[in-house]
């Protein structure tokens, strides 16, 4: 599969040889004292153009190849994100959304599958910026939890939170949790390290079912 840092890498050395060329051709008119022959200058002009054209066949191959890659789309066309494995069931996605660290989670043709967590409050109602166990929140890639939501959404009632492994745990006082069953209750009151979710409304922003195609298929569709 494409790599997003190959893609970077390749439009850095670009800009590069880019800037490059241009110093080239400045030089005999801003040297002072030396002037390089023109001959040197046109060969090393045309060192940096073939190596711009290196890069810029892999640019396009990788283009080509992120289009020819599965990726997971809604009801409505909306793309999930890329699929890292697959079974007959299911599938992983790596979700990319704004504002929100990476997460992979499991999709099924109905269903996006999270886990179930207790959220901790340092309130007595459980409103407020939620918290989950910090040692709980570990790796390199977010972590997506639910629990039942209040208010049924559609299409499983769930409310989602997203923490982020980078960001540091936080000693606060819990007064209140929801152990993944949908309500409030009081805690076991005292001092515990946590860190803080994000709520994120999977539900609303993608539709089941839910299938894998390429983005090449999907822009040959009529």
């Amino acid at each position: 599969m494409y790599s997003a840092k190959r893609i970077r890498r390749a439009l850095a050395t670009l800009a590069l040889g880019v800037a490059l060329v241009g110093f080239a051709q400045m030089v005999p008119s801003e040297a002072q004292g030396q002037r390089p022959s023109l001959g040197l200058l046109q060969g090393q002009i045309n060192q940096l153009e073939a190596e711009n054209n290196a890069q810029q066949a892999e640019i396009d191959a990788l283009s080509a190849e992120a289009d020819t890659a599965p990726i997971v789309v809604d009801s409505a066309g909306e793309v999930l994100g890329a699929v890292l494995d697959a079974t007959k069931d299911d599938v992983d996605v790596l979700f990319d959304l704004p504002g929100l660290p990476l997460f992979v989670l499991q999709v099924l043709p109905q269903e996006i599958e999270v886990q179930g967590v207790t959220l901790w409050f340092e309130s007595a109602d459980c409103t407020g910026q939620a918290w989950v166990n910090a040692p709980d929140v570990q790796g390199v890639m977010g972590m997506v939890v639910a629990v039942p939501g209040s208010v049924p959404l559609p299409p499983t009632g769930r409310t989602f939170y997203v923490a982020d492994p980078l960001d540091s745990p936080e000693m606060i006082f819990r007064l209140s949790w929801d152990q993944n069953k949908g309500f409030c209750e009081p805690a076991d009151v005292g001092e515990v390290s946590a860190k803080r979710v994000t709520p994120l409304d999977l539900d609303s922003l993608f539709t089941p079912p839910f299938r894998v195609t390429t983005r090449e298929r999907m822009q040959a569709q009529p």
